[in-house]
């Protein structure tokens, strides 16, 4: 795992009042078309700590960073057949979704 931080990338954990992880997430450099950026590989949260902002707070951490390196862009996949998923990605992170017939903004 320190292969990602050492290389670009970053790990970031959350944590609860009495030190227990509840949330982490994993994120490298990649190219996309030559273009370098931060992938975001896994976000996890804890069952019942879901729907409590966990998720949301790790996504702004991984914002922050990425924008102190230099990365202008984050991208990531998602089922958007999975309704909580699919909020969290289109309407509170409010992504651009891209796609093989071509990209077009949620906001």
């Amino acid at each position: 795992m320190v292969v990602y931080s050492n290389f670009g990338g970053i790990l970031l954990g959350a944590f609860d009042g009495n030190g227990e992880m509840v949330g982490f997430s994993i994120a490298f450099p990649a190219f996309i078309e030559e273009k370098l950026y931060l992938h975001s590989h896994q976000l996890g949260v804890l069952e019942e700590k879901r729907l409590k902002g966990v998720g949301f707070k790790i996504k702004l951490k991984q914002r922050e960073f990425a924008l102190r390196r230099g990365y202008d862009l984050i991208a990531w996949t998602f089922d958007p057949l999975q309704g909580v998923n699919a909020y969290f990605n289109l309407r509170k992170l409010g992504v651009i979704v891209k796609n093989i017939l071509g990209t077009f903004t949620v906001k």
